[in-house]
């Protein structure tokens, strides 16, 4: 209880999502490798490893399992999830393109990792991957910078959850979205989004249900705000006003979903890497 009204006095204390001031910069200059990582560093990354693909709703990691691999992820999105007594699912945070999968992860007890969409990992070694984070002192402090990236996108959820309402934890997410999934600008100013998430992952991201996910679809199509054009593709017509309308600054927004590698990175991990296996073997989400 107590723990509860703490986070409710935090939500009204800032109207607006403010990022943790501990949160170090992971800014760098367009067109340059991450401070410290050099193409010697990807090389050796992908010497290691092989790119694997696989499907959604597949179990990377179970409570109790022992942990296989690490690596990068290349593509799509790994949704950390755990289920309350209920039964009931809740989705404490999305993996990202450039997040790395090792077993120090969000590796506790009721846990679980499994794929939010199609993704494509670059595998390494589970004692490899460790390995070289232990001696690498340049991926070791990406590492570190990732854990403070995830730690606060898991802030911003519980702010979001105290502080938004459905409607605008659900535009929130729209706007960031268009930062990691498909998003493709229109010459009038709007622009195609497709989701890869399905609207369960998104309902147990936002706590809401799917039937409101759906329901403020309709409104907001019915409000202008965007065009569905089927299951996973939407148009949104005003997209420079759906963060504004989510309450969520575009710094705040830009600061939780680094991962300190970029698109060139991580095609450059995927075209170093000599072994490419179609498929990852991994059991499906029950």
């Amino acid at each position: 209880m107590t723990q509860h009204c703490a986070t409710f006095a935090c939500a009204e204390r800032h109207k607006t999502y403010q990022p943790s001031t501990h949160q170090p910069s992971t800014h760098r200059p367009t067109g340059t490798t991450w401070p410290g990582i050099q193409g010697d560093v990807l090389s050796r990354l992908a010497a290691v490893g092989h790119v694997v693909d696989c499907p959604a709703d597949q179990i990377v990691w179970e409570d109790g399992a022992p942990v296989r691999f690490g690596g990068v992820l290349l593509s799509g999105m790994v949704r950390i999830q755990r289920y309350g007594d209920d039964g009931r699912r809740q989705i404490m945070c999305m993996l990202l393109p450039g997040d790395f999968i090792t077993e120090n992860g969000f590796q506790r007890s009721g846990f679980s990792m499994a794929t939010a969409s199609r993704v494509e990992i670059l595998r390494v070694d589970r004692r490899v991957f460790s390995r070289m984070l232990q001696d690498d002192r340049d991926l070791r402090g990406l590492s570190y910078i990732q854990n403070l990236s995830r730690l606060e996108r898991l802030r911003w959820m519980t702010w979001a959850t105290a502080r938004l309402s459905a409607s605008d934890r659900y535009l929130a997410f729209l706007a960031m979205a268009t930062k990691v999934m498909p998003y493709h600008p229109m010459p009038d100013g709007s622009g195609v989004l497709t989701m890869i998430l399905s609207r369960s992952d998104i309902a147990d991201l936002l706590a809401t249900t799917p039937e409101t996910i759906c329901r403020l679809n309709k409104k907001l199509e019915r409000d202008g705000v965007l065009e569905m054009r089927g299951p996973a593709h939407m148009r949104l017509i005003r997209p420079a006003e759906i963060l504004k309308m989510g309450d969520v600054e575009a710094e705040s927004g830009t600061a939780i979903l680094r991962t300190g590698l970029e698109q060139g990175d991580l095609a450059q991990l995927r075209s170093l890497s000599t072994r490419h296996d179609k498929t990852l073997e991994c059991a499906s989400v029950n």
